[in-house]
């Protein structure tokens, strides 16, 4: 209503209605943005009694361009998507998070690390964590008197 008022009143805040949207468009998209490279890569885990497998999308980076390392029950996963602009040229939009990146994905039990095996296929990053033994649930047989 305010809005409506003024326009009537006074025929140059158009303009300067026009600029604020404009600007308040402007700092959500960079808000957006970087609200989404904080968790790059995106991630699935799914999770069993025997293990673990965890999918992240890591499209254009290659497996030179990733590692892995495992501690316990957290997974770590590091790397660095190139930025483009050094071969391609000036940006005219740039929406894909650029440099390096990490992420820590806590599993819900203890990893046997040196069972871990990792692919990477079309831009997924397939890691399969089995569980340690050591972690596995136990039957124990209850003794007579």
């Amino acid at each position: 209503m305010f809005e409506t008022w003024m326009r009537r009143k006074m025929p140059w805040s158009n303009t300067l209605f026009a600029e604020m949207q404009k600007l308040h468009r402007e700092m959500n998209r960079m808000l957006d943005r970087r609200q989404t490279a904080a968790e790059f890569p995106s991630v699935n885990v799914w999770a069993n009694a025997d293990g673990a497998l965890v999918i992240a999308e890591i499209p254009g980076i290659g497996p030179d361009d990733v590692s892995l390392s495992v501690s316990g029950g957290m997974l770590t996963l590091r790397g660095e998507r190139k930025n483009d602009a050094e071969t391609l040229g000036t940006y005219s939009r740039a929406e894909r998070p650029q440099g390096a990146f990490s992420r820590t994905i806590e599993m819900p039990f203890q990893v046997d690390s040196a069972k871990v095996e990792a692919r990477c296929e079309n831009g997924l990053l397939a890691v399969r964590l089995p569980r340690a033994d050591s972690d596995k649930p136990r039957k124990i047989t209850v003794q007579g008197a």
